[in-house]
């Protein structure tokens, strides 16, 4: 007879998975749209050498490498990478262990780089956005998505719910992050706000996200077409380049050995 105790791990392993991998990316309608944003201003080619910042498990790693560019994942929280390098679709991807605010990375040895909602967690942004700076080629392009809650519908309790439930230390808008970039010497070349449609935003704080899916996704994506975008967002992408320079330097990024 089988061991009910070993069922109940092997389901319960299963359920984690399900839920990481699928339910709240995949099927959850504001991160595809998150990704979708995302992905598109990026335009990943390969064999550029791509950085994920606070990648956790590698979700968005994975979706790089599928591009045939050289994916590489940062992550602080030593289980996430553990996680990450377990997956079976890892080949080729190099994940390391590191802080967001000092790269384990050789300057100027990358061509791009996306942090998909980290940079609000962040305690200094300022050290974070430098480094990325630091890390990028001249001329280097950097994609992210932000923690806005700016849109009219969203009230200061629900902001600061938000905030205390998620970690959150700050919420950004088009000017801020502007003048952030600004300077840590990056230029911001294009800014949107996603779930900026009160339909969409009515989604949003309806519960169970995956389950609302099939109708959530394809009606926020057409009402926010349709969005000025003036009222703001619950969520920010940015896309914004290194100011280029003289210098032509070239290094090689840092390998770091998982223990």
């Amino acid at each position: 007879m089988p061991d009910n105790t070993w069922i109940t791990r092997k389901f319960r392993k299963f359920r984690t998975f399900l839920h990481s991998y699928l339910l709240t990316r995949d099927l959850n309608f504001h991160r595809r749209m998150e990704w979708d944003l995302i992905s598109n201003w990026l335009q990943a080619s390969t064999n550029e050498a791509i950085l994920d910042v606070g990648c956790a498990d590698g979700f968005y790693t994975r979706k790089l490498a599928r591009r045939r560019c050289n994916a590489l994942g940062i992550e602080l929280d030593k289980d996430a990478v553990r996680l990450a390098c377990r997956h079976e679709s890892t080949r080729g991807i190099e994940f390391l262990i590191g802080d967001a605010q000092k790269l384990p990375i050789k300057g100027e040895s990358l061509d791009k780089i996306i942090l998909v909602s980290v940079l609000e967690h962040i305690p200094n942004d300022d050290y974070t956005l430098k480094e990325i700076a630091r890390v990028l080629k001249a001329g280097g392009c950097l994609v992210m998505s932000l923690d806005s809650l700016s849109h009219k519908t969203t009230s200061d309790l629900m902001r600061e719910r938000h905030r205390k439930r998620h970690r959150v230390k700050t919420f950004y808008t088009i000017p801020s992050i502007r003048k952030k970039l600004k300077r840590n010497g990056l230029h911001l070349e294009r800014g949107q706000y996603i779930l900026s449609s009160r339909l969409s935003n009515m989604f949003l704080k309806l519960r169970h996200a995956h389950i609302t899916f099939p109708i959530a996704y394809p009606l926020s994506k057409v009402s926010d077409r349709f969005s000025s975008g003036e009222e703001g967002g619950a969520m920010l992408v940015v896309k914004a380049r290194k100011n280029k320079c003289n210098c032509h330097k070239r290094a090689n990024i840092l390998h770091s050995t998982i223990d």
